[in-house]
């Protein structure tokens, strides 16, 4: 059968496909930064530290009040104690279990560890600092792009990114990319949207250049912004392999 293709406008850039920002999830202080600005690291290494003495002892108190939780619940039982008296019983031993929980959790926090085989892009912790519980960071970028589809069951997507983009981010405290695989972020306006699946097959072109790289659309947007009274998708294609002369933005 003939195949018929529509073509689809958005805006976008290319980015780093890389996981999110790197935060402690516990409070203390720093006590090893084991990574710098640039360096490459594996995947699950040990990046930075806090000090963990105070959260190990955490951990101990709240393993100790499980077992003597434990000791009355079983003691009481044995007694033929009452069952208010037990249902007090199991929910002192509930409460201590999920002290326990919050503990061991905030032990395992004490380190940040790399999510991925990459390059150390942003590192804001030295030794002796100290950090709160909680910090977070995001970031966006726009640009330019076109994409088609076809509907005959083989779609193709087209695309054109542009260098000029806009960036708002807080500052992570390390950020791990994988400079071997990249993303292209897109909007997509609300009408050709419909035309848009997972799995699209997508060819990039570089703004300022004819060379095209491949890809394929990994992701649709269902909840759109909105700017000067026009709705729009963020669209993600995935590039595929690790094509030369790409770069962040």
């Amino acid at each position: 059968p003939a195949t018929r293709q529509e073509a689809v406008s958005g805006s976008g850039t290319i980015a780093t496909a890389s996981p999110p920002a790197l935060n402690f999830s516990t409070s203390g202080e720093v006590t090893a930064v084991n990574a710098r600005q640039g360096q490459k690291v594996k995947k699950n290494q040990v990046l930075a530290e806090v000090d963990s003495a105070s959260l190990s002892s955490q951990v101990a108190q709240a393993e100790a009040s499980v077992a003597s939780a434990e000791s009355k619940l079983s003691s009481d039982e044995d007694a033929g104690a009452s069952n208010a008296q037990i249902s007090a019983d199991e929910a002192s031993l509930s409460a201590a279990r999920s002290d326990l929980s919050v503990a061991e959790s905030n032990l395992a926090n004490a380190s940040l560890r790399s999510p991925i085989n990459g390059t150390v892009a942003t590192l804001n912790l030295t030794e002796g600092q100290y950090v709160a519980a909680g910090s977070s960071s995001s970031g966006s970028q726009t640009g330019s792009g076109t994409s088609s589809n076809s509907t005959s069951g083989v779609p193709a997507v087209g695309g054109t990114t542009s260098n000029t983009s806009t960036t708002t981010s807080t500052s992570p405290q390390i950020q791990v990319i994988s400079t071997g695989s990249y993303i292209v972020n897109l909007s997509v306006d609300d009408t050709p949207i419909s035309k848009l699946t997972t799995g699209d097959q997508a060819t990039v072109t570089l703004t300022g250049s004819s060379e095209k790289v491949f890809g394929t659309v990994s992701s649709v947007g269902l909840i759109a912004t909105t700017s000067s009274g026009v709705s729009s998708f963020p669209v993600v294609i995935k590039i595929t392999g690790n094509p030369t002369g790409l770069y962040s933005g």
